[in-house]
């Protein structure tokens, strides 16, 4: 009987080695695998590969924008004014001068924690923030730039070429592609506060990118109500549903090249969509570039955007994924429409 109980010993201790060389084995995949990069959004990197903004010296800012000069001045707004710089090794900024005023009435806030924050974002279409400095009396921010002016400029002051209906379509799925990765793809997410044209900035290849995101609270310019206020819903506090209220603003000035800063201008347009006549809306400079499909889907868009109130209106990822299929079948047709 002692052969078999040994046999049986032996049986018994391979199984056991077996099975703990299994479980090891299962511990060290699982625990690779979680090293593993996980799948997110194709257009964004992940969050540890998120670089934070960087501090910057005054001087070297100050040298870049030959003493901020106004020959360097890319725009004012309600934070302050924005410079061209050009650095040593010829790399070319943008560089955001906050008013003084308002840098004396925030002296206590937490300027470089919450740019830091902002700065995580990086999206195709989002412009990244590179760097700040925080100085006695200075709050500067160092963007990327953006050599091809604004919305606001191309729609509203550009006296030449008109944007193409094709562009203005394409624009408009990026724009919904930006505002979706600030509102759904950031942590914490990111309420821009301030969504309108010229806060909207064409990069090389006419790519359109949403600037100056979660800025305005910083500096307690929300409560303005003088510049821009045809872009807040008036519904309260800044919200994600404000965001999608200014970008449905943004798309009626996109298809009619209108400022709807009266409000007959916007419940104008807002009648026609609703009687599926948006097409007698469309610029008149386009010469009846724009189908008259993608019209009505786009002031379908707008209206479910501007005219609900912040219960009823989609959520900005809603709208991206409309306007993304109306850009992405208009480029499937490949039939020349797309220049």
């Amino acid at each position: 009987m002692r052969p078999s109980f040994l046999t049986y010993d032996i049986t018994l201790s391979v199984v056991c080695v077996s099975l703990a060389l299994l479980v090891l084995c299962l511990f060290l995949l699982c625990k690779a695998r979680n090293r593993l990069p996980q799948p997110s959004d194709p257009e964004s990197p992940t969050p540890s590969h998120r670089p934070c903004a960087t501090p910057w010296p005054l001087q070297t800012l100050h040298s870049a924008t030959q003493a901020f000069s106004s020959n360097r001045a890319l725009g004012h707004g309600r934070l302050g004014t924005t410079y061209r710089a050009i650095l040593p090794d010829g790399l070319v900024v943008a560089v955001k001068r906050v008013d003084p005023q308002l840098v004396l009435a925030r002296a206590g806030h937490s300027f470089s924690a919450e740019i830091k924050s902002l700065s995580r974002a990086h999206h195709p279409h989002v412009v990244p923030i590179l760097g700040y400095c925080e100085a006695p009396g200075e709050r500067l921010i160092v963007a990327d730039f953006a050599p091809l002016k604004s919305l606001e400029f191309h729609i509203h002051s550009n006296q030449g070429t008109a944007l193409s209906w094709a562009t203005r379509v394409r624009v408009a799925s990026e724009v919904a592609r930006g505002l979706d990765y600030l509102h759904n793809g950031t942590a914490p997410p990111i309420v821009h506060r301030a969504v309108r044209p010229s806060n909207i900035v064409f990069g090389a290849g006419m790519v359109a990118r949403v600037s100056d995101y979660g800025l305005a609270p910083m500096f307690g310019v929300e409560s303005n109500a003088k510049a821009g206020c045809w872009y807040r819903d008036g519904e309260g506090m800044a919200s994600k549903a404000g965001d999608v209220y200014a970008f449905g603003v943004i798309l009626i000035e996109l298809m009619s090249g209108r400022r709807l800063e009266r409000e007959e201008v916007k419940e104008w347009a807002l009648r026609l969509i609703r009687e599926g006549i948006g097409r007698e809306m469309v610029d008149e400079r386009l010469s009846g570039d724009a189908e008259s499909e993608e019209v009505e889907r786009m002031g379908r868009v707008a209206l479910a955007c501007v005219g609900n109130s912040r219960q009823c209106r989609p959520p900005i990822g809603q709208v991206a994924a409309i306007l993304n299929d109306l850009w992405e079948r208009r480029q499937r047709m490949g039939d020349g429409r797309n220049r």
